[in-house]
């Protein structure tokens, strides 16, 4: 694990990113190693369920600081393209379109051929 190798704790990364010289660490240029793809999925539900919250609330129910929540939110909407809007009225961040971020491993069907 490469946060290993250098010795700094997830939970301290989180917190100090912006602070970090990323021409020392090149790899965390890409922000995507700094989410946990488990707390994603749970953003992810909570927003399917049109049950967020506000972003305070989301960072409670999630485990992480109000911060992270608008970094996945902007990687969902920009690297995923998930169309994420909130509304005011119900409290909650929503899709607008239908359709599904999955970031579990999918095996594909394997093609028949013919012989």
């Amino acid at each position: 694990h490469v946060l290993d190798a250098i010795n700094i704790p997830v939970d301290e990364l989180e917190n100090n990113i912006d602070n970090l010289d990323k021409s020392i660490f090149p790899l965390l240029e890409n922000e995507l190693l700094t989410m946990n793809f488990n707390n994603v999925q749970l953003l992810i539900k909570l927003i399917e369920q049109k049950a967020t919250g506000s972003p305070a609330e989301i960072a409670l129910k999630i485990g992480v600081t109000e911060r992270m929540v608008y970094k996945y939110l902007d990687i969902l909407k920009s690297e995923f393209n998930a169309p994420i809007k909130y509304n005011r009225a119900n409290q909650s961040y929503f899709f607008t379109e239908d359709g599904s971020i999955d970031l579990k491993w999918q095996e594909e069907e394997k093609k028949k051929t013919k012989n």
